[in-house]
């Protein structure tokens, strides 16, 4: 089973060669229906989680390069075991960070204004 919400970012260039943290340019980012797309930099474990209903929509290891589509819906929240290791954008901007590399973060909440305003760790 594929998620369809994980999409390579420019996976014809060499991993050398990928930009580094901050970095990635709007464009790189594909445009669809979610507002929120998470980028590994670096490979971190992430999960998403419904917080309305305790349903888990995605639990797995984000290697360098994919990203993740957010679900267009409320109540969704973030946990990932390299923080810095992802960069997160809104409306294809970048967010501010949820932390430095190594960070483990629980409860990020995936709400686009808290994202880009950085009130999105409860922690």
């Amino acid at each position: 089973m594929t998620d369809t919400n994980v999409v390579e970012i420019n996976p014809k260039k060499p991993s050398a060669e990928l930009p580094a943290i901050g970095t990635i340019e709007k464009k790189t980012i594909k445009k669809g229906k979610s507002r929120i797309s998470i980028v590994a930099v670096t490979d971190s474990y992430i999960q998403v989680r419904d917080n309305t209903n305790s349903r888990l929509l995605v639990t797995r290891l984000l290697k360098k390069s994919q990203s993740y589509e957010v679900p267009n819906r409320p109540n969704l929240s973030l946990i990932t075991g390299n923080a810095g290791a992802l960069q997160i954008f809104v409306d294809g901007a970048i967010a501010p960070s949820i932390g430095p590399i190594g960070k483990v973060r629980r409860n990020v909440i995936l709400d686009a204004d808290k994202l880009r305003d950085g009130q999105a760790v409860l922690e």
